[in-house]
Parts: structure tokens; C-alpha cells; sequence
């Protein structure tokens, strides 16, 4: 018998609002797990607290450090691992990271990065044994991980670069982007490799398809020709070739999953 839990988009305090995005719980235990998920279009700080995980890409397979930074994933990817399989991520907004690590994080797309290579200081080593100690519900969980970063935020500049505070502000658009931001195209490009790590375009595309996945499970959006007009796709064709390329497989193929079985853990799912 699998339990089976998960909270999501957790809201950060107040103070922590500048550095996080908010906070992911995923708690799992059966004989043998396997969790599928889509493209991941947010850097964010994991700490396993569970037993020995692999993350499986398309061509690699990655043992998870027990604290470990995970950079954008712009594809889709499955963990897995026996018995439990307990995860409590830091969604950071995108000058964080940078910030963090004095420097581009274009290089760290797609990478899974033990904090021990990052000299992070304080180090998180002892926060994953306060996490099994913590009781279950995701209050105690939250209280446990802001105590640590306030610690690792403290003197951190919290200057953001224009593209950033246009993306903070909801700009999801090219146009709107540029707008705000009062940057060319060219100027926007670049920013966004040095602070997100990826384009402008697929860092639209993998929230759209983010939003689609979470709109597929809770509540379920019955017509996709419907859903893929209304995330901004041209039609369903369209839909369901940038819908494969980051979660791979197509929306019927997911919706089958779902009813199946836990798919996507790491999607936001509306109503939790």
C-alpha cells in the first residue's frame, strides 16, 4: 500500500520573499516508487530526507546528494528509488541563484549540483536530519527549512535586474517583457541566460506547460483544443508537440497516466 503525500506552492514569510518562490513537500513510500515529471522551468534547493533517490534523465542517471541545487530542467525526467522517497524543495526567484553563486547560471542548467561543491554557509548538512525529526504536516517542515534560510540569506544582495523584476511583476510575454523591463530583444536574451539559464521562449513554454499539467489533474480541463487556446497555442497540433517535448508524452497519454497513478508530483497542483 503507497502513502502518498504532497503540498504545494507553499508561501514563503515575508522576509523571505525577496530570495523565494515558495516551498514544494512531496512524501512517498511503497516497495518500489517511480514519479515521472515534466520540464522544470525554476532553480530550487532539494533536500532529501528519504531514502537513496536517482533522478533519470534522458541520457544520464544522477544519485541525489541529500541537499542538492537543482537548476532548470528543460526536459522531462523520472526519479526513483525504494521504501520512501521524501523531498522538500526551495523554489528560488532567479537573481537568487545567481547571487548565491557569483555568477551565470547558464551552466548549471539541466545539472544536479551537490551543495557541497557551492561551499554554501552555513552548510545544509544538518537540516535534512531536522526534517526526518519534524512532525509530518508542512508547517513544521516550513519552520525547519526558514530557520536555515535566514541564516544562508543574511547579507545576500537582494538587488534584481530589470528582467527579473518584470518577471517577479507577471510579465510571461516577449513584448511584455521588454516593456517592463525597457530592454531590446537582443538585451533580453542575454539577461535571461545569465539570470534564468534558458531563452525567453522556452522559459514561456515549459509554465505554459506547467499550468497545463497542473489544469490536466485538479480540476481536470475537459476539452484540450479549449486549454491549448487558452495557454496561447496556435491549436491543438501545436499543443501537443511543445506538451511531448517537455513532459514527454502527449496530454492524452498524461490524462491516462494520471488516473493510473501519481504522475507529475513535482507539478503544481491547484487545490494541493
Amino acid at each position: 500500500m503507497q502513502d502518498y503525500r504532497r503540498a504545494f506552492d507553499i508561501r514563503p514569510s515575508r522576509d523571505l520573499e525577496p530570495y523565494v518562490a515558495g516551498y514544494d513537500m512531496v512524501e512517498t513510500s511503497a516497495s518500489s516508487t517511480a514519479i515521472p515529471g515534466v520540464a522544470l522551468p525554476t532553480h530550487a534547493i532539494a533536500f532529501s530526507y528519504g531514502d537513496q533517490a536517482q533522478l533519470h534523465l534522458a541520457e544520464r542517471h544522477v544519485a541525489l546528494p541529500e541537499v542538492h541545487l537543482r537548476s532548470v530542467i528543460p526536459t522531462p525526467w523520472m526519479v526513483s528509488g525504494t521504501n520512501q522517497l521524501n523531498f522538500f524543495f526551495v523554489r528560488l526567484r532567479p537573481p537568487t541563484l545567481y547571487h548565491l553563486t557569483r555568477g551565470s547560471v547558464a551552466e548549471l542548467t539541466g545539472q544536479i549540483t551537490d551543495t557541497e561543491s557551492l561551499s554554501l554557509r552555513p552548510s545544509p548538512t544538518q537540516v535534512t536530519d531536522a526534517l526526518r525529526a519534524a512532525p509530518r504536516a508542512p508547517a513544521s517542515k516550513v519552520a525547519v527549512v526558514e530557520r536555515y534560510l535566514r541564516l544562508l540569506f543574511r547579507g545576500l544582495c537582494r538587488d534584481s535586474p530589470a528582467v527579473v523584476r518584470a518577471l517577479n511583476a507577471g510579465s510571461r510575454h516577449l513584448d511584455q517583457l521588454m516593456a517592463r523591463a525597457r530592454r531590446s530583444e537582443r538585451q533580453l536574451r542575454r539577461d535571461f541566460q545569465r539570470y534564468v539559464g534558458i531563452s525567453p521562449k522556452s522559459y514561456r513554454d515549459m509554465l505554459r506547460i506547467e499550468e497545463a499539467c497542473a489544469r490536466l489533474v485538479y480540476p481536470r480541463s475537459g476539452n484540450l483544443t479549449h486549454l491549448a487556446l487558452d495557454l496561447g497555442f496556435y491549436d491543438l497540433p501545436h499543443f501537443d508537440r511543445v506538451f511531448a517535448r517537455y513532459a514527454g508524452m502527449s496530454p492524452s497519454a498524461f490524462i491516462s497516466k494520471i488516473d493510473k497513478g501519481p504522475v507529475g508530483a513535482f507539478v503544481s497542483e491547484q487545490g494541493g
